[in-house]
């Protein structure tokens, strides 16, 4: 079975439901959507980055191949355009198997 998983950094607690900052958009405008996410385990994937900190299973919200933002999702509101460096600073998910 495979599973998504992202950064734990990625998840915001702040709200009722658990959620990410995926980058939406078209490439010359992205703009950060917030995703309510299901969460499973957590730790590291198989095929996650090694030293990258710890990863967290989503099993709704997001899709194999999304980006979110790893850092600072806490600060960023839904709907801002972002402006994102040319090597991409957001984290696709990875699909990891368990």
């Amino acid at each position: 079975t495979t599973a998504l998983a992202i950064p734990l950094s990625a998840v915001r607690t702040d709200q009722a439901e658990p959620s990410a900052i995926r980058v939406g958009g078209p490439g010359d405008a992205p703009r950060a959507e917030r995703r309510v996410v299901t969460l499973g385990a957590s730790g590291q994937p198989a095929g996650a980055p090694a030293g990258g900190g710890a990863w967290v299973e989503v099993r709704s919200g997001l899709q194999a191949g999304d980006q979110v933002l790893a850092a600072s999702a806490g600060l960023v509101a839904d709907g801002l355009r972002l402006k994102l460096p040319a090597a991409a600073s957001a984290a696709p998910a990875p699909a990891a198997s368990r």
